[in-house]
């Protein structure tokens, strides 16, 4: 039960109290009756910077007094003012806080009529870089009278009621603040989005669409708005449903470099249509499809895409059957640098039917259930591909690992297995290590044998690399004070056994 503070004990007992504690950061006074309170002889706090009046019974009128307040505290840098009656606030007798970059109007009543006035509160304050309006009644907001705000980076509109009829506004607003570059309109109903008078924003590099309603055929709409706006860097449309998703009418977006269909409800028999959506905006670098039923995916008709670099599949239901397709579809786009699989079942995977793809340099299968007996056919996998320089296969279950059939990889430079179930052995036989430095040895507690079998090392990587081996398995014996034998003959060509040591003179 929180202690009923009413509004006249705040600035004498509160601040001094918390100002002679010395070192509190955060204050809570959420669920008190502060309606008319003052901002008069409050003491400075220089260790705070959270302050939440939460559900305190704030009204429009109290807006100068809080902000009074807030300054004279001296170093609060967010203010939450959640769950109190705003609406027919004023911008009027705003005291600069040039501390405060956060400022939370969540669920506070507001009104469209209203955005006004927060903005001049906003360009008052001074030095707000983020503004959340969560759960407010924003429909048919309009853009006019909006105070220009050099400081805000960040505008947050979830479930504000708007819908598509005022995106166009919104984007007016966007643009009239003139500094924003991340917008989120997550939980709004955005389905029957139209892309007609939308104001240029130069500063708006992201934007998000969260759980819009947004169906496969306002896709295109949802293109011309981005590139109306003319500077969108990245394109969130997560949580709406684009399965049957068509690439028609796709205005292009020399500007956008990234587009996260993330948990949208695309299916195996969408993808096509994806990729050509993706080579019509032009300049997508990087695509994630992240959270997608693609189990039983094709390779047929995918558009070739030259600037696509980075293709995410993580948690897309995609199964060891689909490997094949999935390298196909790689080739096909004909530029990705970086492929990611993580948290997908491969276990038993094949290398059947591996589509070369000589752009492909990073490949990434971590978390997807393989075991010891898939470390062959992953490697055939890898070798198929043709040109990967690095295999992350963290937090697959490795133990027991065997190094029999493995297939050469000449390209490869990096394996990174960590949390694989303790390793203990571990064989880089045939590859070309050229180069390879001590200080790039991470500790393996479980490590017990350790092959580096014409690997191409020459005498004095050998001195080096083995010297920190001599560390890595903590040799220490008194007396010897030359390199043990075993690490140096792993790197010259024999295997390294860590348990078995013996004093070698160095070769040179």
């Amino acid at each position: 039960m929180p202690f009923p503070f009413r509004s006249l004990l705040l600035p004498m007992l509160v601040f001094s109290i918390v100002a002679a504690a010395g070192s509190v950061t955060k204050l809570g006074l959420s669920d008190n009756d502060l309606h008319g309170i003052k901002g008069d002889h409050i003491t400075p706090i220089s260790s705070l910077k959270e302050l939440h009046l939460n559900a305190c019974g704030i009204q429009s009128d109290d807006i100068g007094s809080v902000f009074s307040i807030v300054a004279a505290a001296g170093s609060v840098t967010t203010l939450f003012l959640n769950d109190n009656d705003l609406h027919g606030i004023k911008g009027d007798h705003i005291t600069p806080v040039s501390s405060l970059k956060e400022l939370h109007l969540n669920a506070c009543g507001l009104q469209s009529d209203d955005i006004g006035p927060v903005f001049s509160i906003v360009a008052a304050a001074g030095s707000v870089t983020t503004l959340f309006l969560k759960d407010n009644d924003l429909h048919c907001i309009k853009g006019d009278q909006i105070t220009p705000v050099s400081t805000l980076k960040e505008l947050h509109l979830y479930a504000c009621g708007v819908k598509s009829d005022d995106i166009g506004p919104v984007f007016s607003i966007v643009g009239a603040a003139g500094s924003v570059l991340k917008l989120k309109l997550k939980d709004n109903d955005l389905h029957g989005i139209e892309g007609d008078h939308i104001t240029p924003v130069s500063s708006l590099k992201k934007l998000l669409l969260c759980a819009c309603g947004i169906q496969s055929d306002d896709i295109g709409s949802v293109f011309s708005i981005v590139s109306a706006a003319g500077s969108v860097m990245r394109l969130v449309l997560q949580d709406n449903d684009l399965h049957g998703i068509k690439a028609d009418q796709i205005t292009r977006v020399s500007s956008l470099e990234e587009l996260l269909l993330v948990k949208c409800g695309i299916q195996s028999d969408d993808i096509g249509s994806v990729f050509s959506i993706v080579s019509a905006a032009g300049s997508v670098m990087r695509l994630a499809l992240k959270e997608n039923d693609l189990h039983g995916i094709k390779a047929d008709q995918i558009t070739r895409v030259s600037s696509l670099k980075e293709l995410i599949l993580a948690e897309c239901g995609i199964q060891s059957n689909d490997i094949g397709s999935v390298f196909s579809i790689v080739a096909a786009a004909g530029s990705v640098m970086r492929l990611v699989l993580q948290d997908n079942d491969l276990h038993g995977v094949k290398a059947d039917r591996i589509t070369p793809v000589s752009s492909l340099t990073v490949l990434y299968l971590y978390a997807c259930g393989l075991q010891r007996d898939d470390i062959g056919p992953v490697f055939s996998v890898v070798g198929a591909a043709g040109s990967v320089l690095k295999l992350n296969l963290k937090d697959n279950d490795l133990h027991g690992i065997e190094g029999d059939h493995i297939t050469p990889v000449s390209p490869l430079k990096e394996l990174l297995l960590c949390a694989c179930g303790s390793i203990k052995r571990v064989w880089l036989k045939g590859n070309n290590l050229r180069g390879m430095r001590g200080n790039q040895i991470t500790a393996v507690s479980s490590l017990k044998f350790l092959s580096l079998t014409d690997c191409g090392l020459q005498t004095d990587e050998c001195r080096a690399l083995a010297m920190s081996l001599e560390s890595f398995f903590q040799v220490n014996r008194p007396g010897h004070t030359q390199t043990q034998g075993s690490e140096l003959n792993a790197l010259m060509g024999k295997t390294l056994c860590p348990n078995q040591f013996r004093p070698i003179e160095l070769p040179g």
